[in-house]
């Protein structure tokens, strides 16, 4: 592998600490002047350092590909996506000019909807930072579908529909994948779920009984269906030719790379008791608070695809669609949930040590996507 990991790991120890202290300073300052201060140090820092990056996954080349050539072979089908490579191929800018805007999109948007929340962003940006970087670096199209998403979340909690329908049609424009989340986000807003469950632990319940019983091999017999769909010349048909690679547990990572894939008890462990956390207090947060209600059941439903899927990557996939809406719950909790100053503390805690260590897990290990930024080309 090509790059500098101490040049890798200083970066990304900058970019996490400008965002957690930038963070704490949103989530306590009154004076507008020093929040947008804050923001606007966020975004160029996470704009510069991640849209910097080169080669990290096989969706970065890809898009690499389609900015510096003119293989039509590696046309998208989505119109919107195809016109903004377009503008940037005959601006004559380096290609490298694209992936600072795809991360300046993600995290400008993501910073928006933070700011309508300011108190969780102490919280929030960090732990966003921690848990979506690996997938943005790789799933660019998507997240810059999410990013889109974001914005038609923003627009929709300050009652501007217009805005907002236009932002739910870019989304299946720029990854027809999309219609997904915007089928669930629809559902969501005419389907208020929690008048009908009574107590989160019914939900923790059900997810306890799944992460510890269900097993994804469950999920073989789906390829006989598979087999018989056509969908056409799209990206998705790919996926469904090749159904024991994406589908099913033949494409688990970590059957892919072996031990090293698979998570220790100890992340096990903590992702356990931060699920539960946001799954049980969450809850009880959007009945504090209606505007959560959206990235509650995101964030819920992505935590049961992730156990249905696994490792698989077409799951994770999906699953993306709605978990990047994880960390403005858990950073909500916090200021809006009464709860015993013992259990808070003794849950914040836990949940601080669990992203701490697999920060600090990260500086031991070579990254699997790579470490490169473009100047090491």
């Amino acid at each position: 592998m090509i790059g500098d990991l101490l040049v890798y790991n200083v970066l990304r120890t900058l970019l996490f600490a400008t965002l957690l202290l930038c963070g704490k300073t949103i989530s306590i300052s009154k004076k507008k002047g020093m929040i947008t201060v804050c923001s606007v140090c966020i975004i160029v820092t996470f704009s510069l350092i991640e849209g910097l990056r080169w080669d990290r996954g096989p969706d970065y080349y890809n898009n690499y590909l389609l900015l510096t050539t003119n293989d039509l072979s590696i046309v998208k089908s989505e119109p919107l996506f195809n016109t903004i490579i377009g503008i940037f191929k005959k601006s004559l800018l380096p290609y490298w000019c694209a992936f600072i805007f795809f991360s300046f999109l993600y995290i400008y948007s993501f910073s928006k909807v933070v700011k309508e929340f300011p108190k969780a962003a102490v919280w929030a940006l960090p732990i966003m930072f921690l848990v979506t970087v690996d997938a943005h670096e790789n799933l660019i199209r998507q997240f810059i579908a999410i990013s889109f998403f974001l914005f038609a979340y923003y627009f929709y909690i300050k009652q501007k529909k217009t805005p907002m329908l236009l932002c739910l049609i870019c989304i299946f424009n720029i990854h027809l994948s999309g219609l997904f989340v915007i089928a669930i986000f629809l559902f969501l807003i005419s389907f208020k779920i929690e008048r009908y469950i009574r107590k989160p632990s019914l939900l923790v319940g059900i997810y306890l009984i799944l992460h510890f019983f269900w097993d994804t091999s469950y999920l073989n017999p789906i390829t006989n269906y598979l087999n018989t769909i056509d969908l056409g010349d799209v990206t998705m048909q790919g996926y469904i030719d090749n159904t024991d690679r994406w589908f099913t547990n033949e494409g688990s990572i970590s059957a892919l790379q072996g031990k090293s894939g698979a998570a220790s008890f100890m992340t096990i462990f903590f992702r356990l008791v931060t699920n539960c956390t946001i799954i049980y207090w969450g809850f009880k947060a959007i009945k504090i608070d209606e505007r959560l209600r959206i990235p509650y059941w995101f964030t819920f439903f992505a935590f049961i695809i992730h156990i249905i899927g696994g490792d698989i990557e077409i799951y994770r996939r999906f699953a993306w669609w709605l978990y990047y809406f994880m960390p403005l719950v858990l950073g909500a909790i916090w200021y809006l949930v009464p709860m015993n100053n013992k259990i808070r503390m003794t849950l914040m805690l836990i949940i601080a040590f669990s992203y701490t260590y697999s920060f600090i897990m990260r500086y031991t290990t070579i990254p699997y996507s790579g470490f490169a930024f473009v100047w090491d080309r």
